[in-house]
C-alpha cells in the first residue's frame, strides 16, 4: 500500500530528522494531529561563527514509502545488534551462546566468541527459550529449528495460541518442560498457558506471574497475587491438578521431590511425596547446590551458605549495600563457583546492583563487581556477566578475569538523523544515563563516535543542520566536526523556557533553530547571535514536529 503527504512528512520528521521536499497539512478531520504553517521572520545579517567545512546539501524527498523500503528504514533504526531483549542462552552442549536482541537471534561460537552470526531476522520481543536437546529455539510462541545456519520456522508444530491470552500483549515467560514435550507461556495479564509440542494444543491454563518446573518434569509451580498477597502454588505438570496452595513470596525446586518455599524471612523445605515440611532455614532469595546439600541466602547484609541437613553455618560473606530490597543467586552447574547479586532500590525507579562470585571450594570471594550475571556456561567454567545493557563480559569462574567482551548492543534507538550527503547516520538512544548519541557509517554499519549526554527519554526532537555541521538533540546543539557543544546557546535556551524540545527543525542555510516544546510553544532561535527570534503558542498540545521549507521562509509543525 502507497503512503503519501502529510504521514511521510510526519515520519521523516521524527525519525530521520526532518521533510525536505515537502510538508502537507491533513486534512480537517485529523484532529488527533494539527499541522499549521508559520511563516518565519527575516534575521539581519550575523557572523557565523567558525565551523567545521560544510559538507554537501541533503539528498532529496524518499518518495513514497513501500513495503519494501518500510523495511529497510525499520532496520537502519536497529543499530549493530539492536538492543538486548532477553538473557543469553547456552546450548546445551556449550558449544554456542544464542543472544536474543531487537534485530534477531545472534549466534557466537564459544571457542573464541569471535564475529556473531545472526540466525534469526526475526525481532526477538518476546521472552527466549531453549529446547532441553538445543535443536529448537521459542521466541515467544514462535518456535524455530536453529540446527543449520539460519533459523527455521516450525508454523506446525508452534502453540495454537487462543486470542484470549494474547489480549494483554505477548507473553513475559517462556520455558520448555524439562522433557521438551511441553512449552510454557506467561502473558500480562498474569495467565499461564502450559501447550503440547505434538501438536500445539492447549493443555490448560493457569493463574501466575512465574513458574518453573521440577528436574524431573513431574511438578510445576506458579508464583501469583491474589487479594494482594502473593501465592505459590504447586500442580501436577502432566494435567495442571492443583497439589499445594501457600502463602509465600517465592519458590525454588530444589530436587524432584522437594520444593523450597519462602515466606516471612524464613525458607521451608517440603517433601512433595508427603506435602510435609522436612527442614526450615532462615533468610531470603535462596538457592541450593545441584546436589541440593547446601543452601544460599541472604540474611540482614549477609550472604551466607548453610548446610541443609543440619543447618551448620558453612561461610559468610558481607554485601556492600545499605539495603537489600532484592536479589538473585545463582550456582554454576558443577556447584563450583555462586553467584549473587544484590540490589539496593532507591526513589523514583534507580537502583544499586552489586554482584560476587564466589568460589565454594576455595571459599574466598572471586569478584566483586557493579551489574549482574546472566547465565553459566554448561560446564560452569564460564559466566556471562554485565555492567551495562550493551556489553557483556565473558568471565572465567575460575578467577574471574575477563577472556572476551561481547559489544554491539545499544541502547532502544529512539530518533535518527542522516548528515549532509547521507554517509553518516546519528541515532539518539534511550534506557541508559548518560545516554549517547551514536555516529555511524551509512555504508559498513561502522560506530565511529559518540557523544555523551545528559538527556535521557524518548520522545525528545533530534535534527541536524542540511549542511551536516551541526546535531541537535532536545534543546542541546553539538558541533559534528568536533563534537564540541554550543553551551552559550544551549545555555539561553535552557534558561529561557527550563523544557527540552520534543520537535527541533534547523533552517536550510543553518543559522536557525525552531524548538517545539510542550503547551504549544514554538521558539525560533538565531543560532550565531544566540539569541531567541521569535517565541509564539501556536497550539494546546506538544508541538513534536516541525519542517522549514526550502526557502526557509515558512515553517510546517504537527502537535499532538
Amino acid at each position: 500500500m502507497k503512503i503519501r503527504g502529510w504521514l511521510v512528512c510526519l515520519f521523516f520528521l521524527q525519525a530521520l530528522g526532518g521533510c525536505t521536499s515537502r510538508a502537507v497539512v491533513p486534512p480537517p478531520s485529523q484532529a488527533a494531529t494539527r499541522s499549521l504553517a508559520v511563516e518565519t521572520p527575516a534575521l539581519p545579517p550575523t557572523t557565523t561563527p567558525s565551523l567545521p567545512a560544510a559538507m554537501p546539501g541533503p539528498t532529496g524527498d524518499p518518495g513514497v514509502i513501500t513495503p519494501k523500503n518500510a523495511a529497510r528504514l525499520v532496520e537502519l533504526r536497529q543499530l549493530g545488534l539492536g538492543y538486548q531483549t532477553g538473557t543469553p542462552l547456552f546450548t546445551p552442549d556449550g558449544r554456542w551462546l544464542l543472544l536474543p536482541a531487537s534485530t534477531g537471534v545472534y549466534r557466537y561460537d564459544t571457542a573464541n566468541y569471535q564475529a556473531p552470526q545472526r540466525i534469526l531476522n526475526v525481532p526477538a520481543r518476546e521472552p527466549a527459550s531453549l529446547s532441553p536437546d538445543g535443536q529448537t529455539l521459542a521466541i515467544g510462541s514462535r518456535l524455530f529449528d536453529i540446527r543449520g545456519d539460519e533459523a527455521r520456522e516450525l508454523s506446525a508444530e508452534a502453540p495454537d495460541v487462543p486470542a484470549a491470552l494474547k489480549r494483554n500483549g505477548p507473553a513475559q515467560v517462556a520455558r520448555f518442560s524439562p522433557d521438551g514435550q511441553s512449552l510454557g507461556l506467561v502473558y500480562y495479564d498474569q495467565q499461564l498457558g502450559v501447550f503440547s509440542r505434538s501438536d500445539g494444543r492447549l493443555m490448560y491454563t493457569l493463574a501466575g506471574k512465574w513458574f518453573d518446573y521440577s528436574p524431573d518434569g513431574r511438578y510445576l509451580f506458579t508464583q501469583e497475587t491474589r487479594d494482594d498477597i502473593q501465592h505459590v502454588c504447586l500442580y501436577e505438570a502432566a494435567t495442571g491438578k492443583l497439589l499445594r496452595d501457600w502463602t509465600a513470596e517465592r519458590a525454588h525446586f530444589v530436587t524432584g521431590d522437594q520444593l523450597a518455599v519462602e515466606s516471612a524471612g524464613a525458607v521451608r523445605l517440603y517433601d512433595l511425596s508427603t506435602g510435609k515440611a522436612v527442614q526450615a532455614l532462615d533468610g531470603r532469595f535462596a538457592a541450593f547446590s545441584p546436589d541440593g546439600q547446601v543452601a544460599a541466602v541472604i540474611v540482614m547484609q549477609e550472604l551466607r551458605l548453610v548446610r541443609v541437613a543440619d543447618r551448620g553455618l558453612l561461610a559468610r560473606i558481607q554485601i556492600d549495600l545499605s539495603a537489600i530490597d532484592d536479589a538473585s543467586l545463582k550456582y554454576s552447574p558443577d556447584g563450583k563457583t555462586l553467584a549473587a547479586v544484590t540490589t539496593d532500590l532507591s526513589c523514583c525507579g534507580g537502583y544499586d546492583a552489586r554482584l560476587a562470585l564466589y568460589s565454594v571450594p576455595e571459599g574466598r570471594v572471586i569478584l566483586r563487581s557493579k551489574g549482574g550475571p546472566q547465565v553459566f556456561s554448561p560446564d560452569g567454567q564460564t559466566i556471562i556477566t554485565s555492567e551495562t545493557a550493551y556489553e557483556f563480559q565473558v568471565r572465567s569462574t575460575r578467577d574471574g578475569a575477563v577472556n572476551a567482551s561481547l559489544g554491539g548492543l545499544t541502547a532502544p534507538v529512539t530518533g535518527l538523523v542522516f548528515l549532509g550527503d547521507g554517509q553518516q547516520l546519528v541515532a539518539a538512544t534511550y534506557g541508559d544515563s548518560p545516554s549517547p548519541l551514536l555516529f555511524y557509517q551509512v555504508e559498513n554499519g561502522e560506530l565511529l563516535r559518540q557523544i555523551p549526554t545528559n538527556i535521557n527519554a524518548y520522545d525528545y526532537g533530534l535534527a541536524a543542520s542540511p549542511d551536516g555541521r551541526l546535531v541537535a538533540l532536545a534543546g542541546e546543539i553539538w558541533e559534528t566536526g568536533n563534537l564540541k557543544a554550543l553551551s552559550g546557546l544551549t545555555h539561553k535556551m535552557v534558561e529561557h523556557s527550563h523544557l527540552a524540545a520534543h520537535g527541533l527543525a534547523f533552517s536550510p542555510d543553518g543559522t536557525r533553530v525552531a524548538t517545539g516544546l510542550l503547551g504549544g510553544n514554538l521558539q525560533i532561535w538565531d543560532i550565531p547571535g544566540e539569541r531567541l527570534v521569535t517565541e509564539k503558542i501556536v497550539c494546546e498540545e506538544t508541538v513534536f514536529s516541525l519542517a522549514y521549507s526550502p526557502d526557509g521562509e515558512r515553517l510546517a509543525l504537527a502537535c499532538a
